[in-house]
């Protein structure tokens, strides 16, 4: 059985190479020798995996929807099958995202997010060289500390830090990942035992030469990869209005030091009974959000209007709750009013309605709510509704 097992997964990771080793090949034949080929071969791999991954990730969920009649093999296999998926799909959408960061420029999409699920992400790209190399990696954060950033672009830059002082430390040596907010400031720190840095290159640290060789900025040297580049990992942060700063001293390791703006979500409740206001915004106050209340849509488009955010320095509207049934507009037209404008379409809209009716979902989520809640309205669905929009939720829940 278990010569089988081995077997089948042995044809499993041949597909996969095989569709790899095609994309690289027709790579090549149509991407010119010269400068820069390896860039330009890495976006057509990945544009020519996404057609095979999709049609896969197909297949194996109808497998999965029959494991009852698979056997203990056959359903290890598809979950192997399943694991490796993951994996390709993952490392394409990390080629292409990092591809489009290098070459045509960083454009973050900031949003709220619970910090520890980032933190979690980039430790797990790394864990594989942190055992390799015998390296402990601490983490010192509150539970789910609440960032306003570009989710894949932060962890990127995370992986490129923990990476670097990986590589600069020696077996048994501990990594420390470190993350702080304020009212106004976020600071993730990664700080390591190992070479450091003398004072002449950290002067050029973050210059575009700095690290695009395959220096590591820690005084080591490690192969060449889909990791950023202390350079570009600067770029990153400052695109999201922060800083990357560094603190070194030979032979006693460094601290690279990444703080970003920590705005307030603000959140539009709208309803025109104010106790049902007033309870909601109630809910909302462990969570430490600014709540404007509105008791009419006209009301709350002029709350969204003056709302524009400064992208890193807060101020924009970050969520919309708002009941279905009030007069002159109602909550779908007032969906319908922010969906529409360029300006507000990116906002998600919570719907509350005392009707529970399938209709009136399936219209909803259709004009593009983002979720849909029943009054009178629970506190547990509530708080998770809002966790799930904007990564947040109160101490304990």
């Amino acid at each position: 059985m278990a010569e089988a097992k081995n077997s089948a997964d042995d044809d499993v990771t041949v597909v996969f190479t095989d569709s790899l080793s095609a994309a690289v090949e027709g790579a090549v034949r149509v991407v010119p020798r010269g400068e820069g080929q390896p860039d330009r071969i890495t976006t057509l791999i990945v544009h020519d995996l996404q057609s095979p991954l999709v049609a896969m990730a197909g297949v194996l969920d109808l497998l999965q929807q029959g494991a009852d009649t698979l056997r203990p093999d056959q359903l290890a296999l598809v979950e192997r099958a399943r694991s490796i998926h993951r994996s390709l799909s993952r490392s394409g959408q990390r080629l292409f995202h990092l591809y489009g960061a290098r070459h045509a420029g960083v454009t973050p999409r900031p949003r709220f997010v619970d910090g520890g699920d980032v933190i979690g992400a980039a430790l797990a790209d790394v864990e594989a060289q942190a055992k390799w190399r015998q390296v402990i990696i601490a983490v010192e954060s509150p539970e789910r500390p609440r960032l306003y950033v570009d989710p894949l672009l932060l962890q990127e830059v995370l992986v490129e830090l923990l990476l670097n002082a990986i590589n600069a430390s020696q077996a048994g040596d501990r990594v420390v990942l470190a993350a702080t907010t304020t009212a106004a400031t976020a600071t993730l720190t990664v700080r390591d035992q190992g070479v450091g840095i003398g004072e002449a290159e950290r002067a050029d640290l973050f210059a575009e030469k700095a690290s695009t060789h395959g220096k590591s900025s820690l005084g080591g040297r490690r192969k060449r990869g889909t990791s950023l580049g202390l350079p570009l990992a600067a770029r990153i942060v400052q695109a999201q209005g922060g800083t990357l700063e560094v603190e070194s001293t030979p032979g006693k390791g460094s601290l690279f030091q990444v703080r970003l703006p920590n705005p307030k979500p603000r959140i539009v409740i709208v309803d025109d009974q104010p106790l049902d206001g007033d309870y909601l915004a109630m809910l909302l106050e462990p969570l430490d959000m600014e709540v404007i209340k509105a008791k009419s849509g006209s009301a709350a488009l002029v709350a969204l209007g003056e709302g524009a955010r400064d992208p890193w320095g807060g101020g924009g509207i970050d969520l919309v709750i708002t009941d279905i049934a009030m007069p002159v507009m109602n909550g779908f037209e007032l969906l319908e009013q922010i969906v529409g404008d360029p300006l507000t379409a990116a906002i998600p809209v919570v719907l509350l309605t005392g009707e529970e009716s399938m209709a009136q979902r399936v219209r909803g989520f259709r004009m593009g709510a983002a979720d849909f809640l029943l009054k009178p309205v629970r506190a547990p669905e509530f708080l998770a509704s809002v966790d799930r929009l904007l990564g947040c939720a109160p101490p304990g829940f």
